[in-house]
């Protein structure tokens, strides 16, 4: 299976990208939406995955895992 991965902190992605390959996966990176949009466009994905997009419904859905006490 091939996946987008849109990323802009770079030491993330390359974290992200290799957890996925290492599952198996191909995975393209791209550091911004514009770039990403042209990836997508290729039509050759079978999924994007946009990590803070991923984490953000994490803390949603999961709000007491993520709690601070500050």
């Amino acid at each position: 299976m091939r996946l987008l991965l849109i990323e802009d902190e770079y030491r993330l992605a390359e974290n992200v990208a290799q957890a996925l390959r290492e599952a198996g996966f191909a995975v393209d990176h791209a550091a911004d939406g514009v770039s990403g949009s042209h990836f997508a466009e290729q039509n050759i994905y079978c999924r994007r995955v946009e990590v803070e997009l991923a984490a953000r419904r994490a803390v949603e859905r999961y709000p007491a895992r993520f709690s601070l006490d500050l």
